[in-house]
């Protein structure tokens, strides 16, 4: 088990797309338990309106006139750092500001072509103001607020409501299809009509007639959306409990005694949820996707809560004007977040390949191991080791049908060798083809096993060519190095291979 999750973890580690969308998925997170803290509007809700700015493009600068609020409201830090600011300073755009002795002269921020009234704040009756430059880096809607903040505080209801929903997926999925196919007959059958019932209907119709029941509220969706989404767990769970609790060691449970619960929970249950967790994914997305369309609907989070499919319900209208973004910003967020979902779903077929670095004295450029999980497979029981040798291919092997068919039938994953020569020059052919027929052993030993020293002193045991001594085995080598360094000159004879050999460093004999 520990061997297979460090598998799991190396095969998600060289997947730069599903760690860029784990961190992307975990950043989104962060982002919608602090949106408060990263929002420029801290208000709750995020819902501070200036009418006299409303709808203006992202970038817009303006100077706000800030005058502390004189309602005091009963909230501790935490309150107030995760659910905003009940009774905000009041904010008040304005176009130019002087000050005379005691008092601040102002004009309010009008449309164009049109001119403010000045108006005079008194220091010594009112609390004292401040003047400070905002910018709406996204823009503000029809209402005048923060484009940016309704985007990060609206983040939390479509984040969370995949973790909610899809936790009350799994508590009744997993309990319902585990049941039935543990148990079968009658259970398994009324099981299966409620399973088909319920598919029958369609989800967002059975999710409008629940939000209706229990009432309107993005906390009545959450449960609303997660009552729809158990029928694919329960099916999957049950199919893999009917296959898992014929296999031999569930036999074994019984016969030592364990109770039906334990075995369930701790033999079967951990077997089954490698798909599970892929369906979890993908209702994670779906549930988002529901909620905006319920919220674009009316029936989702109420205003003035914030939420992606709300704010472009408010502003669909403008997208065949010159202000479409107010509605493509949500959408485009609403559409990031499930295509990231998606990539973590997505699984692949293609073999994995790791490259491993020789050492000075090895014989080849590099060894490359091929890691092939059929898709087939879930959660691999077994690791099928395939040795072709240092002149097959690796991969090659991987795709054979008959290989890929005993991987799926015996749920295993695969992984083949190939070690690649580094000099095919003729001075070390002797060497390399002594390598080449020892190449399962080299593979066996590991890496460093396969070097130019390591397969001349296993040749004995390798080849089955009669050799029965060392002094056989040396008269050999001298053989062969003279046949082929014949044609060098006779003064280098006296060394039988060059400085690019195997021999560098070390003196023999002449012949």
């Amino acid at each position: 088990m520990q061997g297979l999750t460090a598998l799991a973890v190396h095969k998600f580690k060289r997947s730069y797309l599903g760690v860029g969308s784990f961190f992307f998925i975990a950043s989104v997170g962060l982002v919608s338990i602090f949106a408060y803290v990263l929002s420029p509007d801290r208000s709750q809700y995020a819902n501070q309106m200036h009418l006299s700015i409303h709808s203006k493009p992202p970038g817009f600068h303006v100077q706000m006139l800030v005058q502390p609020n004189a309602l005091k409201a009963r909230q501790n830090k935490l309150d107030r750092l995760f659910f905003g600011s009940k009774f905000p300073d009041v904010e008040l755009p304005i176009s130019s500001y002087r000050i005379e002795s005691d008092k601040l002269i102002y004009t309010p921020f009008e449309a164009k072509d049109l001119e403010g009234i000045e108006n005079v704040v008194d220091y010594a009756t009112t609390p004292k103001p401040y003047i400070v430059d905002k910018t709406f880096h996204l823009g503000t809607d029809n209402y005048g607020r923060d484009v940016l903040s309704r985007v990060l505080v609206g983040s939390r209801i479509s984040f969370f409501i995949g973790f909610i929903a899809v936790f009350i997926s799994l508590i009744i999925g997993i309990f319902l299809g585990s049941v039935s196919g543990y148990f079968g007959g009658k259970i398994d059958d009324f099981v299966m009509f409620l399973i088909n019932v319920t598919w029958s209907i369609p989800t967002l119709l059975l999710v409008i007639a629940i939000t209706l029941a229990l009432g309107k509220g993005y906390w009545q969706v959450f449960i609303a959306v997660g009552l729809t989404m158990w029928v694919e767990v329960a099916r999957v769970v049950r199919g893999e409990v009917m296959s898992v609790k014929e296999q031999q060691y569930i036999t074994a449970a019984r016969a030592l005694g364990m109770t039906d619960f334990r075995i369930i929970l701790r033999h079967i249950l951990p077997n089954v949820m490698a798909p599970v967790i892929v369906i979890s994914a993908a209702n994670f997305a779906a549930a988002i996707l529901i909620e905006a369309g319920l919220s674009f609907l009316g029936i989702g989070a109420q205003p003035p809560a914030p939420s992606w499919g709300g704010m472009i319900k408010d502003h669909y209208a403008y997208i065949i004007m010159d202000k479409a973004y107010l509605a493509i910003i949500p959408g485009m967020a609403i559409m990031t977040l499930t295509i990231v979902l998606a990539c973590q779903t997505a699984r692949s077929e293609e073999s994995r390949i790791v490259h491993i670095k020789p050492g000075k004295r090895d014989n080849f450029s590099k060894a490359i191991f091929y890691l092939r999980v059929p898709k087939e497979v879930a959660k691999p029981k077994y690791i099928l080791v395939l040795l072709p040798g240092i002149n097959a291919d690796g991969s090659g092997l991987l795709k054979r049908k008959e290989w890929q068919d005993f991987a799926k039938e015996t749920q295993a994953a695969m992984v083949a060798c190939t070690f690649v020569k580094k000099d095919k020059s003729k001075y070390d052919k002797h060497n390399n083809d002594a390598a080449a027929q020892c190449g399962s052993g080299a593979a066996l030993g590991g890496p460093h096993r396969s070097g130019r020293r390591g397969a001349h002193r296993r040749r004995r045991s390798v080849l089955p060519d009669g050799w029965t001594g060392p002094g056989d085995r040396h008269r050999r080598d001298r053989r062969s190095l003279r046949r082929h360094h014949s044609h060098r000159p006779r003064h280098r004879r006296r060394c039988p291979i060059d400085h690019r050999s195997q021999y560098r460093g070390r003196r023999h004999r002449p012949w």
